[in-house]
């Protein structure tokens, strides 16, 4: 099991503190956009396979006691 890496959602928060609102707003319109086509590619590219790995990752999500845990299986997700 690997180690939750803050550094990378410092990296995600940190540019955000230098955007007024609008900009803020676009950006994250902009990545609600791309992870739904990322999705839609995923779930025609899936195996039977992926589709178990992620579902066990969701329910170890789930299951979390700690939010390191759930990070961890979020990154796998």
């Amino acid at each position: 099991m690997r180690k939750v890496d803050v550094g990378f959602y410092l990296n995600l928060v940190v540019p955000s503190l230098f955007l007024d609102e609008h900009d803020s707003v676009n950006i994250l319109q902009f990545m609600k956009a791309i992870q739904a086509e990322r999705v839609r590619f995923a779930c025609r590219k899936a195996t039977e396979e992926d589709i178990r790995v992620l579902e066990d990752l969701l329910e170890k999500m789930k299951d979390s006691g700690d939010y390191e845990d759930y990070f961890t299986y979020d990154i796998g997700f």
